[in-house]
C-alpha cells in the first residue's frame, strides 16, 4: 500500500487551487481522476460553452444590425464549428495530467472509493493519506420517469457533429437556455419545456422576462408548467410528454434538469461521511464529521446564500484547505463576493445582495433602475435592451447588482469589485481615469 500526504479524488479547480501550494509544500500527493483531467469546466462545460458562444453572439448581434449596414444574415456551419471547438479543447486533459506530473505528483486513472477513513482503494490498488480530499465534481441529473434513457445531456451536445433538426429542452435552467441559444442560432427549432413557471429562477424575474421575450422574438418556444411524464422513441425520432396532457416530437431531447454530486461511487459509508442529496457536508472549515477528510468544489452541500457551485469557488476552496493545512492555521473559510452569469443572448448577470431580497426589504434597501439604451456603447451593438438595477443600503453603497444585457457578463465584475472594495463615486474619480467611452467610466455618475 503506497502512502501520501495528499489524496486528491478529482482533478477539477480545486486541485489547480492548491496546486502552487502543494509544490512548495513538497509533500507526497496522489491524483485520482474517473473521467477527463482537469474537471467538467474546460472539458464538457463552462469553456467549451463560451468557446461556442463567441460565434453565436457574434451571429446574433450582426443580424440585429441589418439596419445598419450589416449586409447578410450570417449562419453557423456547425460541423466546422464543432471541429473548432474539438481541435480547441481535444489536448485539454492530456496537458492537464502532464501538468500534475510535472508538478511531482502521482496520477491514477479510475474510480476512488473508501475502504476506510483513510485508505482509498483504485483499480484494485489500495492508497493512504493522513489528508483526504474529495472534489468529485457534479453530473447531469437523472429524471426518473420511463424513456429516461433516450435523454441527452449538455456533454452529448458538446460532442454533436451533426446539427438536430427539432430539439427538445427539458429545463430551463440556465445550461438550458444557453445551450438552446446556441442549437436554434446555429438553425435547429428549439422547444423548452419547463415544469415551473419561469426560467432562470436564480434571476431577478423582470431581466428574465426580458431574455425570454428576445428568445420567443427570435423563434425559440417556451412552454412552463408543464411536467414531464415520460419520453417515448418513434419511428422519426422521441415524443415528451408531460402531465397535462402536452406532447412535442423531435429528434433530439436534451435535460437540462440540473445537476447532482457524484457521492455514489465514493461508498462514503465505510468511512462514515456523512451527505444529503446536495453533496458531502462539511464544516466551516471543509472538513467533513471524519477527521482527516475533506471536500470541496460542486460535490459540497452547500447553503446558496453563502457559497455558490462555481468553479472560482471550488479552485478557492482546494487552495483554502491546502493552506491552512500547511501553514497550521485554524481560521474559518470566508467567501468572497461572486457574480453569477447565464451567457444567454442577451446575458443575464447578478452580483451581491438580489433584488429579490431588496424588495422583500425596503427598510434596509434602495433600488435604482439604469437604462442603457442611449449609451452609445450599447446602442451602437443595437443593444436596445440593456439595463440594470441597482441595489443599495441607507448608506448609499452599492450592495447589489443585476444586469441583463450583451455584455453583462463583463459589466457584473465591474458591479462586483465596486461592492466588493466599498467604492463610491468619489473613490473612483480619485482614484482612477477611466478610458471612456466604457461602461465604467460611466459607473461613477450612477453611484449618485
Amino acid at each position: 500500500m503506497k502512502t501520501y500526504d495528499y489524496i486528491f479524488i478529482g482533478s477539477g479547480p480545486v486541485i489547480t487551487g492548491a496546486q502552487p501550494d502543494l509544490i512548495a509544500s513538497h509533500k507526497r500527493v496522489l491524483v485520482i481522476e474517473s473521467d477527463t483531467y482537469g474537471g467538467t469546466c474546460p472539458n464538457t462545460g463552462c469553456e467549451p460553452k463560451i468557446f461556442l458562444e463567441g460565434t453565436i453572439k457574434t451571429i446574433l448581434t450582426a443580424r440585429k444590425l441589418a439596419d445598419r449596414g450589416v449586409a447578410g444574415s450570417p449562419t453557423v456551419d456547425w460541423p466546422k464549428l464543432m471541429a473548432a471547438k474539438q481541435a480547441a479543447f481535444k489536448t485539454y486533459s492530456d496537458i492537464a495530467k502532464r501538468d500534475f506530473k510535472q508538478s511531482g505528483f502521482d496520477v491514477v486513472h479510475g474510480t476512488g472509493s473508501f475502504v476506510d477513513a483513510h485508505t482509498i482503494s483504485v483499480n484494485d490498488e489500495e492508497y493512504t493519506a493522513k489528508t483526504i480530499i474529495v472534489a468529485t465534481g457534479e453530473r447531469a441529473n437523472s429524471l426518473p420517469i420511463p424513456g429516461a434513457e433516450y435523454l441527452k445531456t449538455n456533454e452529448d451536445v458538446f460532442n454533436l457533429s451533426t446539427l438536430p433538426k427539432h430539439v427538445v429542452f427539458i429545463g430551463a435552467g440556465y445550461i438550458g437556455l444557453e445551450l438552446a441559444t446556441v442549437l436554434h442560432t446555429a438553425g435547429a427549432e428549439v422547444d423548452i419545456v419547463e415544469g415551473l413557471d419561469r426560467a432562470l429562477g436564480a434571476f431577478d424575474a423582470d431581466h428574465v422576462q426580458v431574455v425570454v421575450d428576445e428568445m420567443i422574438r427570435r423563434g425559440i418556444k417556451f412552454h412552463f408548467n408543464e411536467p414531464v411524464k415520460a419520453v417515448t422513441k418513434r419511428d422519426d425520432g422521441y415524443r415528451v410528454e408531460t402531465t397535462t396532457g402536452a406532447q412535442f416530437d423531435a429528434d433530439y431531447v436534451v435535460n437540462v434538469t440540473g445537476r447532482v454530486p457524484n457521492v455514489e461511487a465514493l461508498q462514503l459509508d465505510k468511512a462514515g461521511i456523512k451527505f444529503d442529496r446536495h453533496g458531502i457536508l462539511v464544516d466551516d472549515h471543509m472538513q467533513t464529521n471524519v477527521s482527516g477528510v475533506y471536500a470541496a468544489g460542486d460535490v459540497v452541500s452547500k447553503n446558496p446564500d453563502v457559497a455558490l457551485k462555481l468553479a472560482p469557488y471550488s479552485n478557492l476552496e482546494g487552495r483554502y484547505i491546502v493552506k491552512q493545512l500547511e501553514a497550521g492555521t485554524n481560521e474559518p473559510l470566508v467567501y468572497p463576493l461572486a457574480a453569477s452569469i447565464a451567457f444567454t443572448y442577451p446575458e443575464i448577470a447578478q452580483t451581491g445582495v438580489s433584488v429579490a431580497t431588496a424588495k422583500a426589504n425596503p427598510n434596509k434597501y434602495v433600488l435604482k433602475e439604469v437604462k442603457f439604451d442611449q449609451n452609445f456603447d450599447y446602442l451602437g451593438a443595437g443593444d436596445d435592451l440593456a439595463r440594470a438595477t441597482l441595489v443599495f443600503d441607507q448608506q448609499h453603497q452599492l450592495v447589489g447588482a443585476s444586469e441583463v444585457g450583451q455584455q453583462a457578463a463583463d459589466d457584473i465584475n465591474n458591479f462586483a469589485t465596486i461592492i466588493g472594495f466599498k467604492l463610491n463615486e468619489a473613490k473612483m474619480k480619485e482614484t482612477v481615469a477611466y478610458a471612456f467611452p466604457s461602461l465604467i467610466a460611466k459607473i461613477p455618475a450612477l453611484l449618485v
